[in-house]
């Protein structure tokens, strides 16, 4: 099964795609069959850094035109890194050209005025982009694994691999260094119950699993929907986001799913249709108008999963930081700059916004790999003050910069000046 499953992925990503997974993307973008949105540059969580616009304004423009760069179009629509949403974050989506995103349930069930169809409609902010809320029952059937699908007995149990457990002679040939045990992928058992002691996993079962629970999924979807259209003058919308790493990482079997939920839609969904965001806007352009409430979809539901004792260290250089960014770039934009300025300063825009990427505070507070997260936000921290101190005394390290510039190869294209205000 796994020498399959391995092939094929090879078959798939080398002849199919080329090695160049955006390309098929971009291929069923082309012909509808998918709509494709983008997130902020690095998925920055947005609500803290709000004290600084610029930083938010950088984060989003980044991505919309990195977008632009490798598909040949802008997206419609943004992913809020972790949902994180507040008011007058939309006023920066309308200007990019966005025309929806995403926010957990509450911050829909909390809108101001409180919505007439709940989290069943999106809603059109004050500057006209929409809000769609996620799905609080769809969300649980699949994301939960206490109560969800993909804590099933029969299907394949993540955390038992042949990496720690087979014979290490055997393994020998395997490893990527003598005598190292770590993760192949390669997994012989399947859940069945709580505790230590698992059964040898059954491809066939777990795949009618697979197609059993797909059934119960649409079956709900379809009665939620039939539900909706006695009280609706319009069809409501089921907004159903996950983590893509739950399918076929986390959920070994979540892609077969996925595919069965998609063949039932098409074949016994009634009155329940698949859609995208934008499909759904331009069938039904008149809905309520409110602001949602502050909301992320991380823990307990709003940002302390970013901001708590663990990070409280690393929101004071990164405001101090963007505001540096801002105040150099405006006075670089009055005078004349020679090509290695923009070099630095283009660079200097990188190592700010991975210093924004949430997965540092996120890392540190789950406590998993704590010291990379804080040596890599350090690292990018100190690179862009280092970059704007040589830039502000002009004594420039031009090979200094082709490493950092080779180490942090992010976003060929930055433009800086996005961090100087409107």
């Amino acid at each position: 099964m796994y020498k399959g499953l391995f092939e094929e992925a090879r078959r798939v990503f080398a002849d199919r795609c080329g090695m160049r997974l955006v390309k098929a993307f971009k291929e069923f973008a082309d012909s509808g069959h998918l709509e494709l949105m983008t997130c902020a540059a690095t998925h920055g969580f947005l609500p803290a850094l709000s004290a600084e616009p610029t930083a938010v304004r950088a984060q989003i423009f980044t991505a919309i035109s990195e977008h632009e760069r490798i598909f040949g179009s802008k997206p419609k629509g943004l992913w809020l890194p972790e949902c994180g949403y507040y008011p007058g974050l939309e006023n920066i989506l309308a200007e990019a050209g966005v025309r929806y995103f995403f926010v957990d349930s509450h911050a829909i069930e909390n809108a101001d005025p409180r919505p007439v169809s709940g989290v069943y409609a999106p809603l059109f902010t004050a500057s006209g982009v929409a809000a769609f809320g996620r799905c609080p029952s769809t969300s649980k059937l699949v994301w939960s694994d206490k109560v969800g699908y993909p804590g099933d007995h029969n299907y394949r149990e993540y955390h038992r691999d042949i990496g720690y457990e087979l014979d290490q002679n055997y393994l020998q040939e395997f490893q990527y260094a003598p005598g190292i045990r770590t993760h192949t992928g390669i997994k012989y058992h399947r859940i069945t119950g709580p505790g230590k002691d698992k059964q040898l996993y059954n491809p066939d079962r777990a795949r009618e699993t697979a197609e059993r629970h797909a059934r119960d999924f649409v079956a709900r979807c379809r009665d939620q929907a039939q539900r909706l259209s006695s009280r609706m003058p319009y069809p409501g919308v089921i907004t159903s986001p996950y983590d893509a790493e739950l399918f076929g990482h986390w959920w070994f079997e979540g892609p077969q799913w996925l595919y069965f939920v998609l063949r039932e839609v098409a074949t016994q969904g009634g009155d329940l249709g698949l859609s995208t965001p934008g499909e759904y806007l331009k069938n039904y352009p008149v809905q309520q108008k409110a602001t949602p409430t502050p909301s992320t979809w991380g823990r307990n539901g709003y940002a302390e999963h970013w901001i708590n004792p663990k990070t409280a260290w690393m929101w004071r250089p990164l405001h101090e930081s963007a505001v540096r960014m801002t105040q150099t770039v405006q006075k670089a934009m009055k005078q004349p700059r020679p090509r290695l300025d923009d070099r630095v300063l283009r660079q200097a825009g990188r190592e700010l916004l991975l210093a924004q990427a949430s997965d540092w505070p996120f890392i540190i507070t789950d406590g998993t790999t704590e010291e990379y997260a804080r040596r890599r936000f350090n690292d990018h921290i100190h690179r862009f003050h280092h970059l704007l101190n040589e830039y502000e005394a002009q004594t420039i390290d031009e090979e200094k910069l082709c490493v950092m510039e080779h180490c942090d190869a992010i976003f060929p294209e930055l433009d800086y000046t996005l961090f100087a205000p409107k």
